[in-house]
């Protein structure tokens, strides 16, 4: 059986309803409507193969079986528990299919040979299959739920659909201000990068996803925004920051913190130079931010970035000499030939301050410039 069929009859024999919002908590119902959750977003872009939605059924049967128990006695003179149990028993063989078990060994073969070509060693395991997808199916549903959770914000888009990703950088890329990274990815062979908006250390640093592909350039990023400028700052404590997706980001590994305010949250976050590069995180950091790329790769491999590009306030017209007056005439000089800069110097807000608080600013230009503008 193919993968696509298998998932078919696991659908039928989960009975499956995306609608579903009550359940009870203890029932077989309940593990296969969570698992029908996770298999509908792998198969949303993050799965073009289906293996590991096959692994996530298979990992739904598994659990239900092992925690089920089923009088003897009943399942011989009960014909509903007969039934029940071939259906298990049906479902268990179809997902064992040979068929599906190669194209999964297939999957997570092309997934480790990526990832020792990016390190340079092995990355998933000793070859035990049954226990790698086991680990990966958890670590890989882990690092999809955090990206779901990420925004994306496109910088440059070509109109041209995102070619084949060949490349996964893998050094923590450290820049001040997210125009400094814009900057110098834009300039950067086609990859997917990893890098770090300090922000001054301060907590409202943020990691960021930069895909670098066919003229686009777009970041999937975990940065807690504002709302207005300062808002961090004026808050009691540093408790917004526990929205930082600490579990795939190394904010654990690379930092030492200081400035604590009374509930314990940090305000400036100290980088150790000398844990940037993935090697010196450890495999169970690093192989999550590997997973991530692969991820990315595997979705938007393909595909058209619909997003007008994002206007950055420190390169346009007006900010432009100013957040640039300590560079050589030389290296200015370069950068004022950059595509994203000469875009956002051609910006001109056309908000007229005598209309700042009249509803045509509010309703017209004011909400045009909100979305399309940040620091």
């Amino acid at each position: 059986m193919t993968i696509k069929e298998v998932l078919d009859e696991f659908a039928k024999f989960a009975q499956y309803d995306p609608e579903q919002t009550r359940f009870n908590l203890a029932s077989a119902n309940y593990v296969f409507h969570g698992a029908g959750k996770d298999i509908e977003t792998l198969l949303s872009g993050y799965d073009p193969s289906g293996a590991l939605s096959a692994m996530r059924a298979r990992d739904a049967v598994m659990e239900v079986a092992q925690n089920t128990s089923i009088p003897l006695y009943g399942w011989l003179t009960n014909p509903d528990v007969t039934r029940e149990m071939q259906e298990y028993a049906t479902m268990w063989q179809q997902l064992n299919d040979p068929e599906v078990l190669e194209q999964e060994d297939h999957y997570l073969n092309s997934m480790n040979e990526t990832l020792k070509n990016s390190m340079g060693i092995a990355m998933i395991g000793d070859r035990n299959m049954e226990e790698e997808r086991k680990h990966f199916l958890k670590s890989t549903m882990q690092v999809i739920h955090d990206l779901k959770k990420m925004r994306i914000d496109c910088y440059q888009n070509s109109g041209m659909p995102v070619g084949e990703v060949k490349k996964f950088h893998t050094r923590i890329l450290v820049f001040e201000r997210m125009s400094d990274c814009i900057l110098h990815i834009s300039n950067e062979p086609d990859a997917i990068y990893l890098c770090y908006i300090s922000n001054h250390q301060s907590a409202g640093g943020y990691f960021a996803f930069l895909l670098k592909n066919n003229g686009n350039l777009v970041a999937f990023h975990d940065r807690v925004d504002e709302v207005y400028i300062g808002q961090h700052g004026n808050l009691r404590n540093g408790r917004w920051t526990d929205r930082h997706m600490d579990q795939l980001f190394p904010y654990d590994y690379i930092f030492h913190y200081e400035n604590y305010d009374y509930k314990g949250y940090a305000g400036t976050y100290v980088i150790d130079q000398e844990k940037l590069d993935f090697i010196k995180l450890g495999v169970e950091v690093y192989q999550p931010l590997l997973v991530a790329m692969i991820i990315l790769k595997n979705k938007y491999e393909g595909l058209h970035f619909e997003a007008e590009p994002l206007f950055l306030n420190t390169l346009m017209e007006q900010n432009f000499y100013l957040e640039h007056k300590g560079m050589a005439e030389t290296e200015l000089a370069v950068i004022e030939k950059n595509e994203i800069v000469i875009r956002n110097r051609q910006y001109t807000c056309t908000l007229e301050t005598d209309k700042i608080m009249t509803d045509e600013a509010i309703t017209g230009n004011l909400d045009a410039t909100r979305t399309k503008c940040h620091g």
